[in-house]
């Protein structure tokens, strides 16, 4: 029973410490980089003192789109087109030839999606 209220001033203590050195990290650095250092050092206080595995911070991951939107499908079709005027016989690129090629094609595209 003395252990575990050891346990808990403990606990508390270095949570009191970890608390005051994360406020004035987020000063420096701002607050949204520190929280996550804050979670972290209860995490690892907590698994320290009471031997329980350290869980990691859940965060949502937002999924890229998989299918191209009209413009990129646009400027593909523009692209492919254009490339071979600007290509040497052998298929290498001629000078500063994909830099026209693209700007060429960004160009068409905009007037066709107008």
């Amino acid at each position: 029973m003395a252990n575990d209220t050891l346990a808990e001033v403990i606990l508390a203590a270095f949570m009191a410490g970890v608390a005051s050195t994360a406020k004035a990290e987020a000063k420096k650095a701002g607050k949204k980089a520190v929280k996550g250092t804050i979670e972290a050092g209860v995490n690892i206080g907590k698994s320290a003192v009471l031997g329980t595995p350290i869980k990691p911070r859940k965060t949502k991951r937002r999924k890229r789109s998989l299918g191209a939107n009209s413009y990129a499908a646009h400027y593909g079709r523009n692209f492919k087109k254009l490339a071979p005027a600007n290509k040497k016989a052998n298929g290498s690129w001629k000078k500063d030839g994909f830099k026209r090629t693209q700007k060429q094609a960004h160009t068409l595209t905009k007037k066709e999606r107008k």
